[in-house]
């Protein structure tokens, strides 16, 4: 299309569009060859359209499809519908009755519970065309996983779909899990919602569909709350009215009545996108002192109220007007004339921005979404994961999570996770159903048979377990129900990866020859079992991977003076060490704390602590050690580190560098940086910023003392 002439027309004001605020008009919406022309109820405005489509086909040699195009109107006079009809030869239809666009229907008026029922048949229809096949439940979960929940994942993310539908897409795919069907029922072994919940916190990994619709539309909102396109030119001019988008979010600037449904969607999720909302500081213009929450300090450091108007009286609104452009350093009490209460409440807030090296930069304020350890813009995984966690009443056990990370197949996997909720179908859970029959254990003939029973305590199964625990090494301690037997088999360290396989294929056989005597009448032999249990354990190796062997080599050529330096993140506590050779027999050794965080955070405030302390004491540094390769290689320019918590550190380190421009950075392995661990590690119990040093001469020790370097 000739966007010159294209321009002129709208220029010259021959076509207006769809007037959405005083400052946003739409004139069309383009993807591929799908197009939507938007103009006003007048001959002048599809004349000119009428100009621009002839003059395309023109240019291009293509034509408009005249079947698969409509001519939509809305509140137009039947005069003016007939002398458009003369103008364009398409086919005329009213807007109410909807129309298809990128494969989403559009229709202006409130969608019905009636309008997504095709949604339902598409779920029907596959899981009839599965169930003529022999599926197990594995094999059905696979298919639920990977394929039912993700058929409703576009019309989900912009659309808040009904509760009744969900609650029925819900009923189909959990019938289908269990082999249920309107001609056959079968027991729902697990409450669903023990089941629709990430693999990571005790589920199958089964989507919570109400959750992931929420979780996928807050992921398009906050694109188009961030993003530069047409959805945020709309949003931010007919909603926002050039609102900051937290101010917005948190004081809920809109209305829900007499809007869309996709506007309403997402307007429902600003419950969920305001509550984590977090600033990273650049400049500062954007971030409200004492309102905002900042990263690195969250919302414990917001001030009252009443010390906030106060402030705005004196003229400080933003943290950019906090600073004191005299001095270049945050205001004083003593400086704003605050009272006690209040100068104690500012001097708070001043320590926690320095103590956690927050201040200003070049760069532009970035709102982020904070939620756990997670900071950064919204994902679906992140919100998702967010949202199943506030949602879960109960503790998630560790080791039905461990169970999925075996190699081991997963229809095991699947029955060993309801042994462990207690879900296996014996006696005792027939009975409980309805079910008569001989409730004594086949396979001892003496107790009755449940769970606990059958795989632990009959005799039959302790023959099997003595055997293995000779044959293997590791005593086997006796427990009342399989729940705790797995919690205390799984967190026993000193067993190795062979020997944790052993009982999770004892149960699975135990299981295999119980149904073979009930429905088959095989007499049930020990020995046969464990000949059994032993080959399937020869023929199923765990997977032993060879240790990679890598030549250290010898140690670096040193050119004094010269730093190591290594970070150590353990238990949410953090700690750096480093050493500064001056000569080869004369060396100093630091020990600093880092506060919480992760091994890459650690390792980058080694390195600052490192530069801090060799441009304090003068020293012209000339090579640098550290063995991690992300740190060596992003302050080598070789990779970038994208942690918007890490900014701040890495300013200064890369504004350190001009003060020893000589300096040169290695990586080396970790057994040429032991003393530099070592150190690390004891600086884990040491509160941020503050450390210890050691003095060496000639082997001895000959000085120490404390400081505090943040």
């Amino acid at each position: 299309m000739d966007n010159a002439s294209d321009k002129v027309i709208v220029q010259n004001g021959l076509i207006k569009g769809i007037k959405i605020s005083n400052d946003l008009s739409i004139t069309h919406l383009l993807f591929v060859d799908d197009v939507i022309l938007f103009g006003m109820g007048t001959i002048e405005d599809w004349t000119a359209f009428k100009v621009i489509l002839e003059t395309f086909c023109e240019a291009s040699g293509m034509n408009i499809n005249l079947d698969k195009s409509y001519f939509l109107h809305y509140n137009v006079n039947d005069s003016i519908l007939r002398r458009v009809s003369d103008i364009l030869p398409y086919r005329f239809a009213h807007l109410e009755l909807g129309f298809t666009y990128l494969g989403f229907f559009l229709k202006p008026s409130g969608y019905l519970v009636k309008d997504w029922l095709w949604l339902i048949k598409r779920f029907e229809s596959c899981i009839k065309h599965w169930t003529n096949r022999l599926l197990s439940l594995c094999g059905r979960l696979v298919l639920i996983r990977a394929v039912l929940t993700s058929l409703p994942v576009y019309w989900c993310a912009l659309f808040p779909i009904p509760s009744s539908i969900l609650d029925k897409l819900r009923k189909l795919i959990f019938n289908f899990l269990w082999g249920s069907s309107a001609v056959k029922k079968k027991f729902h072994l697990v409450d669903w919602q023990l089941l629709a919940r990430p693999i990571s916190l005790g589920g199958w990994g089964i989507k919570h569909l109400p959750l992931f619709c929420i979780s996928l539309r807050m992921k398009n909102f906050w694109f188009a709350l961030n993003n530069s396109g047409i959805w945020n030119q709309l949003i931010r001019t007919k909603y926002m009215k050039n609102m900051s988008i937290q101010s917005w979010c948190i004081n809920k600037y809109f209305r829900l009545t007499n809007t869309s449904r996709i506007w309403m969607g997402f307007i429902k999720t600003l419950h969920w996108i305001g509550q984590g909302l977090i600033w990273q500081v650049g400049k500062g213009t954007e971030v409200i002192v004492g309102a905002d929450p900042i990263v690195g300090l969250g919302s414990s450091f917001i001030l009252p109220y009443e010390l906030r108007t106060y402030l705005d009286d004196y003229g400080i609104n933003t943290l950019a007007q906090a600073i004191n452009h005299d001095t270049g350093l945050w205001f004083t009490a003593e400086e704003l004339d605050l009272c006690d209460v209040w100068s104690l409440q500012w001097s708070t807030y001043i320590k926690g921005l320095e103590y956690n090296r927050i201040g200003l930069n070049e760069e532009p304020d970035t709102l982020l979404w904070s939620t756990g350890n997670y900071e950064g813009p919204i994902s679906a995984a992140k919100s998702y994961e967010c949202l199943v966690k506030n949602n879960i009443r109960d503790v998630h056990n560790q080791d039905c999570i461990q169970l999925w990370s075996l190699k081991i197949p997963l229809k095991i996997i699947c029955f060993i996770w309801l042994l462990d909720k207690d879900r296996i179908l014996t006696w005792d859970h027939l009975q409980s159903r309805g079910y008569y029959g001989p409730s004594r254990c086949v396979l001892c003939k003496k107790a009755t048979e449940d769970c606990g029973h059958l795989f632990l305590m009959c005799p039959f199964v302790n023959n099997i377990f003595s055997h293995f625990s000779i044959c293997l090494g590791s005593i086997i301690c006796p427990h009342s129900t399989v729940h705790s037997f797995l919690e205390y088999w799984f967190a026993s360290t000193a067993i190795s990866d062979p020997i944790r396989y052993t009982p999770i294929f004892i149960f699975w056989h135990l299981w295999l020859l119980r149904n073979q005597c009930i429905f088959e009448n095989c007499i049930p032999l020990a020995s046969a079992l464990i000949i059994k249990i032993e080959y399937i354990l020869a023929l199923f190796p765990v997977p032993q991977y060879k240790k990679k062997i890598r030549l250290i080599g010898p140690q670096p050529i040193h050119v004094y003076p010269v730093g190591y330096f290594d970070g150590a993140a353990q238990r949410n506590l953090g700690g750096a060490g480093f050493v500064i050779y001056i000569s080869e027999t004369h060396y100093y050794c630091f020990s600093v704390g880092c506060g919480n965080g992760s091994n890459t955070r650690t390792e980058l405030l080694a390195l600052w602590s490192l530069l801090r302390t060799v441009i304090l004491m003068g020293l012209p540094i000339k090579m640098i050690f550290g063995d991690s390769m992300v740190v060596i290689s992003w302050v080598k320019r070789r990779s970038a580190l994208n942690i918007p918590t890490l900014k701040h550190w890495c300013d200064e380190i890369f504004a350190m560098l001009h003060f020893v421009p000589s300096v040169t950075f290695n990586h080396i392995f970790r057994e040429h940086n032991i003393l530099a661990d070592e150190l690390s590690k004891k600086a884990l119990s040491l509160d941020m910023g503050s450390g210890y040093y050691s003095e060496y001469l000639d082997g001895k020790h000959i000085g120490d003392g404390q400081f505090a370097l943040f």
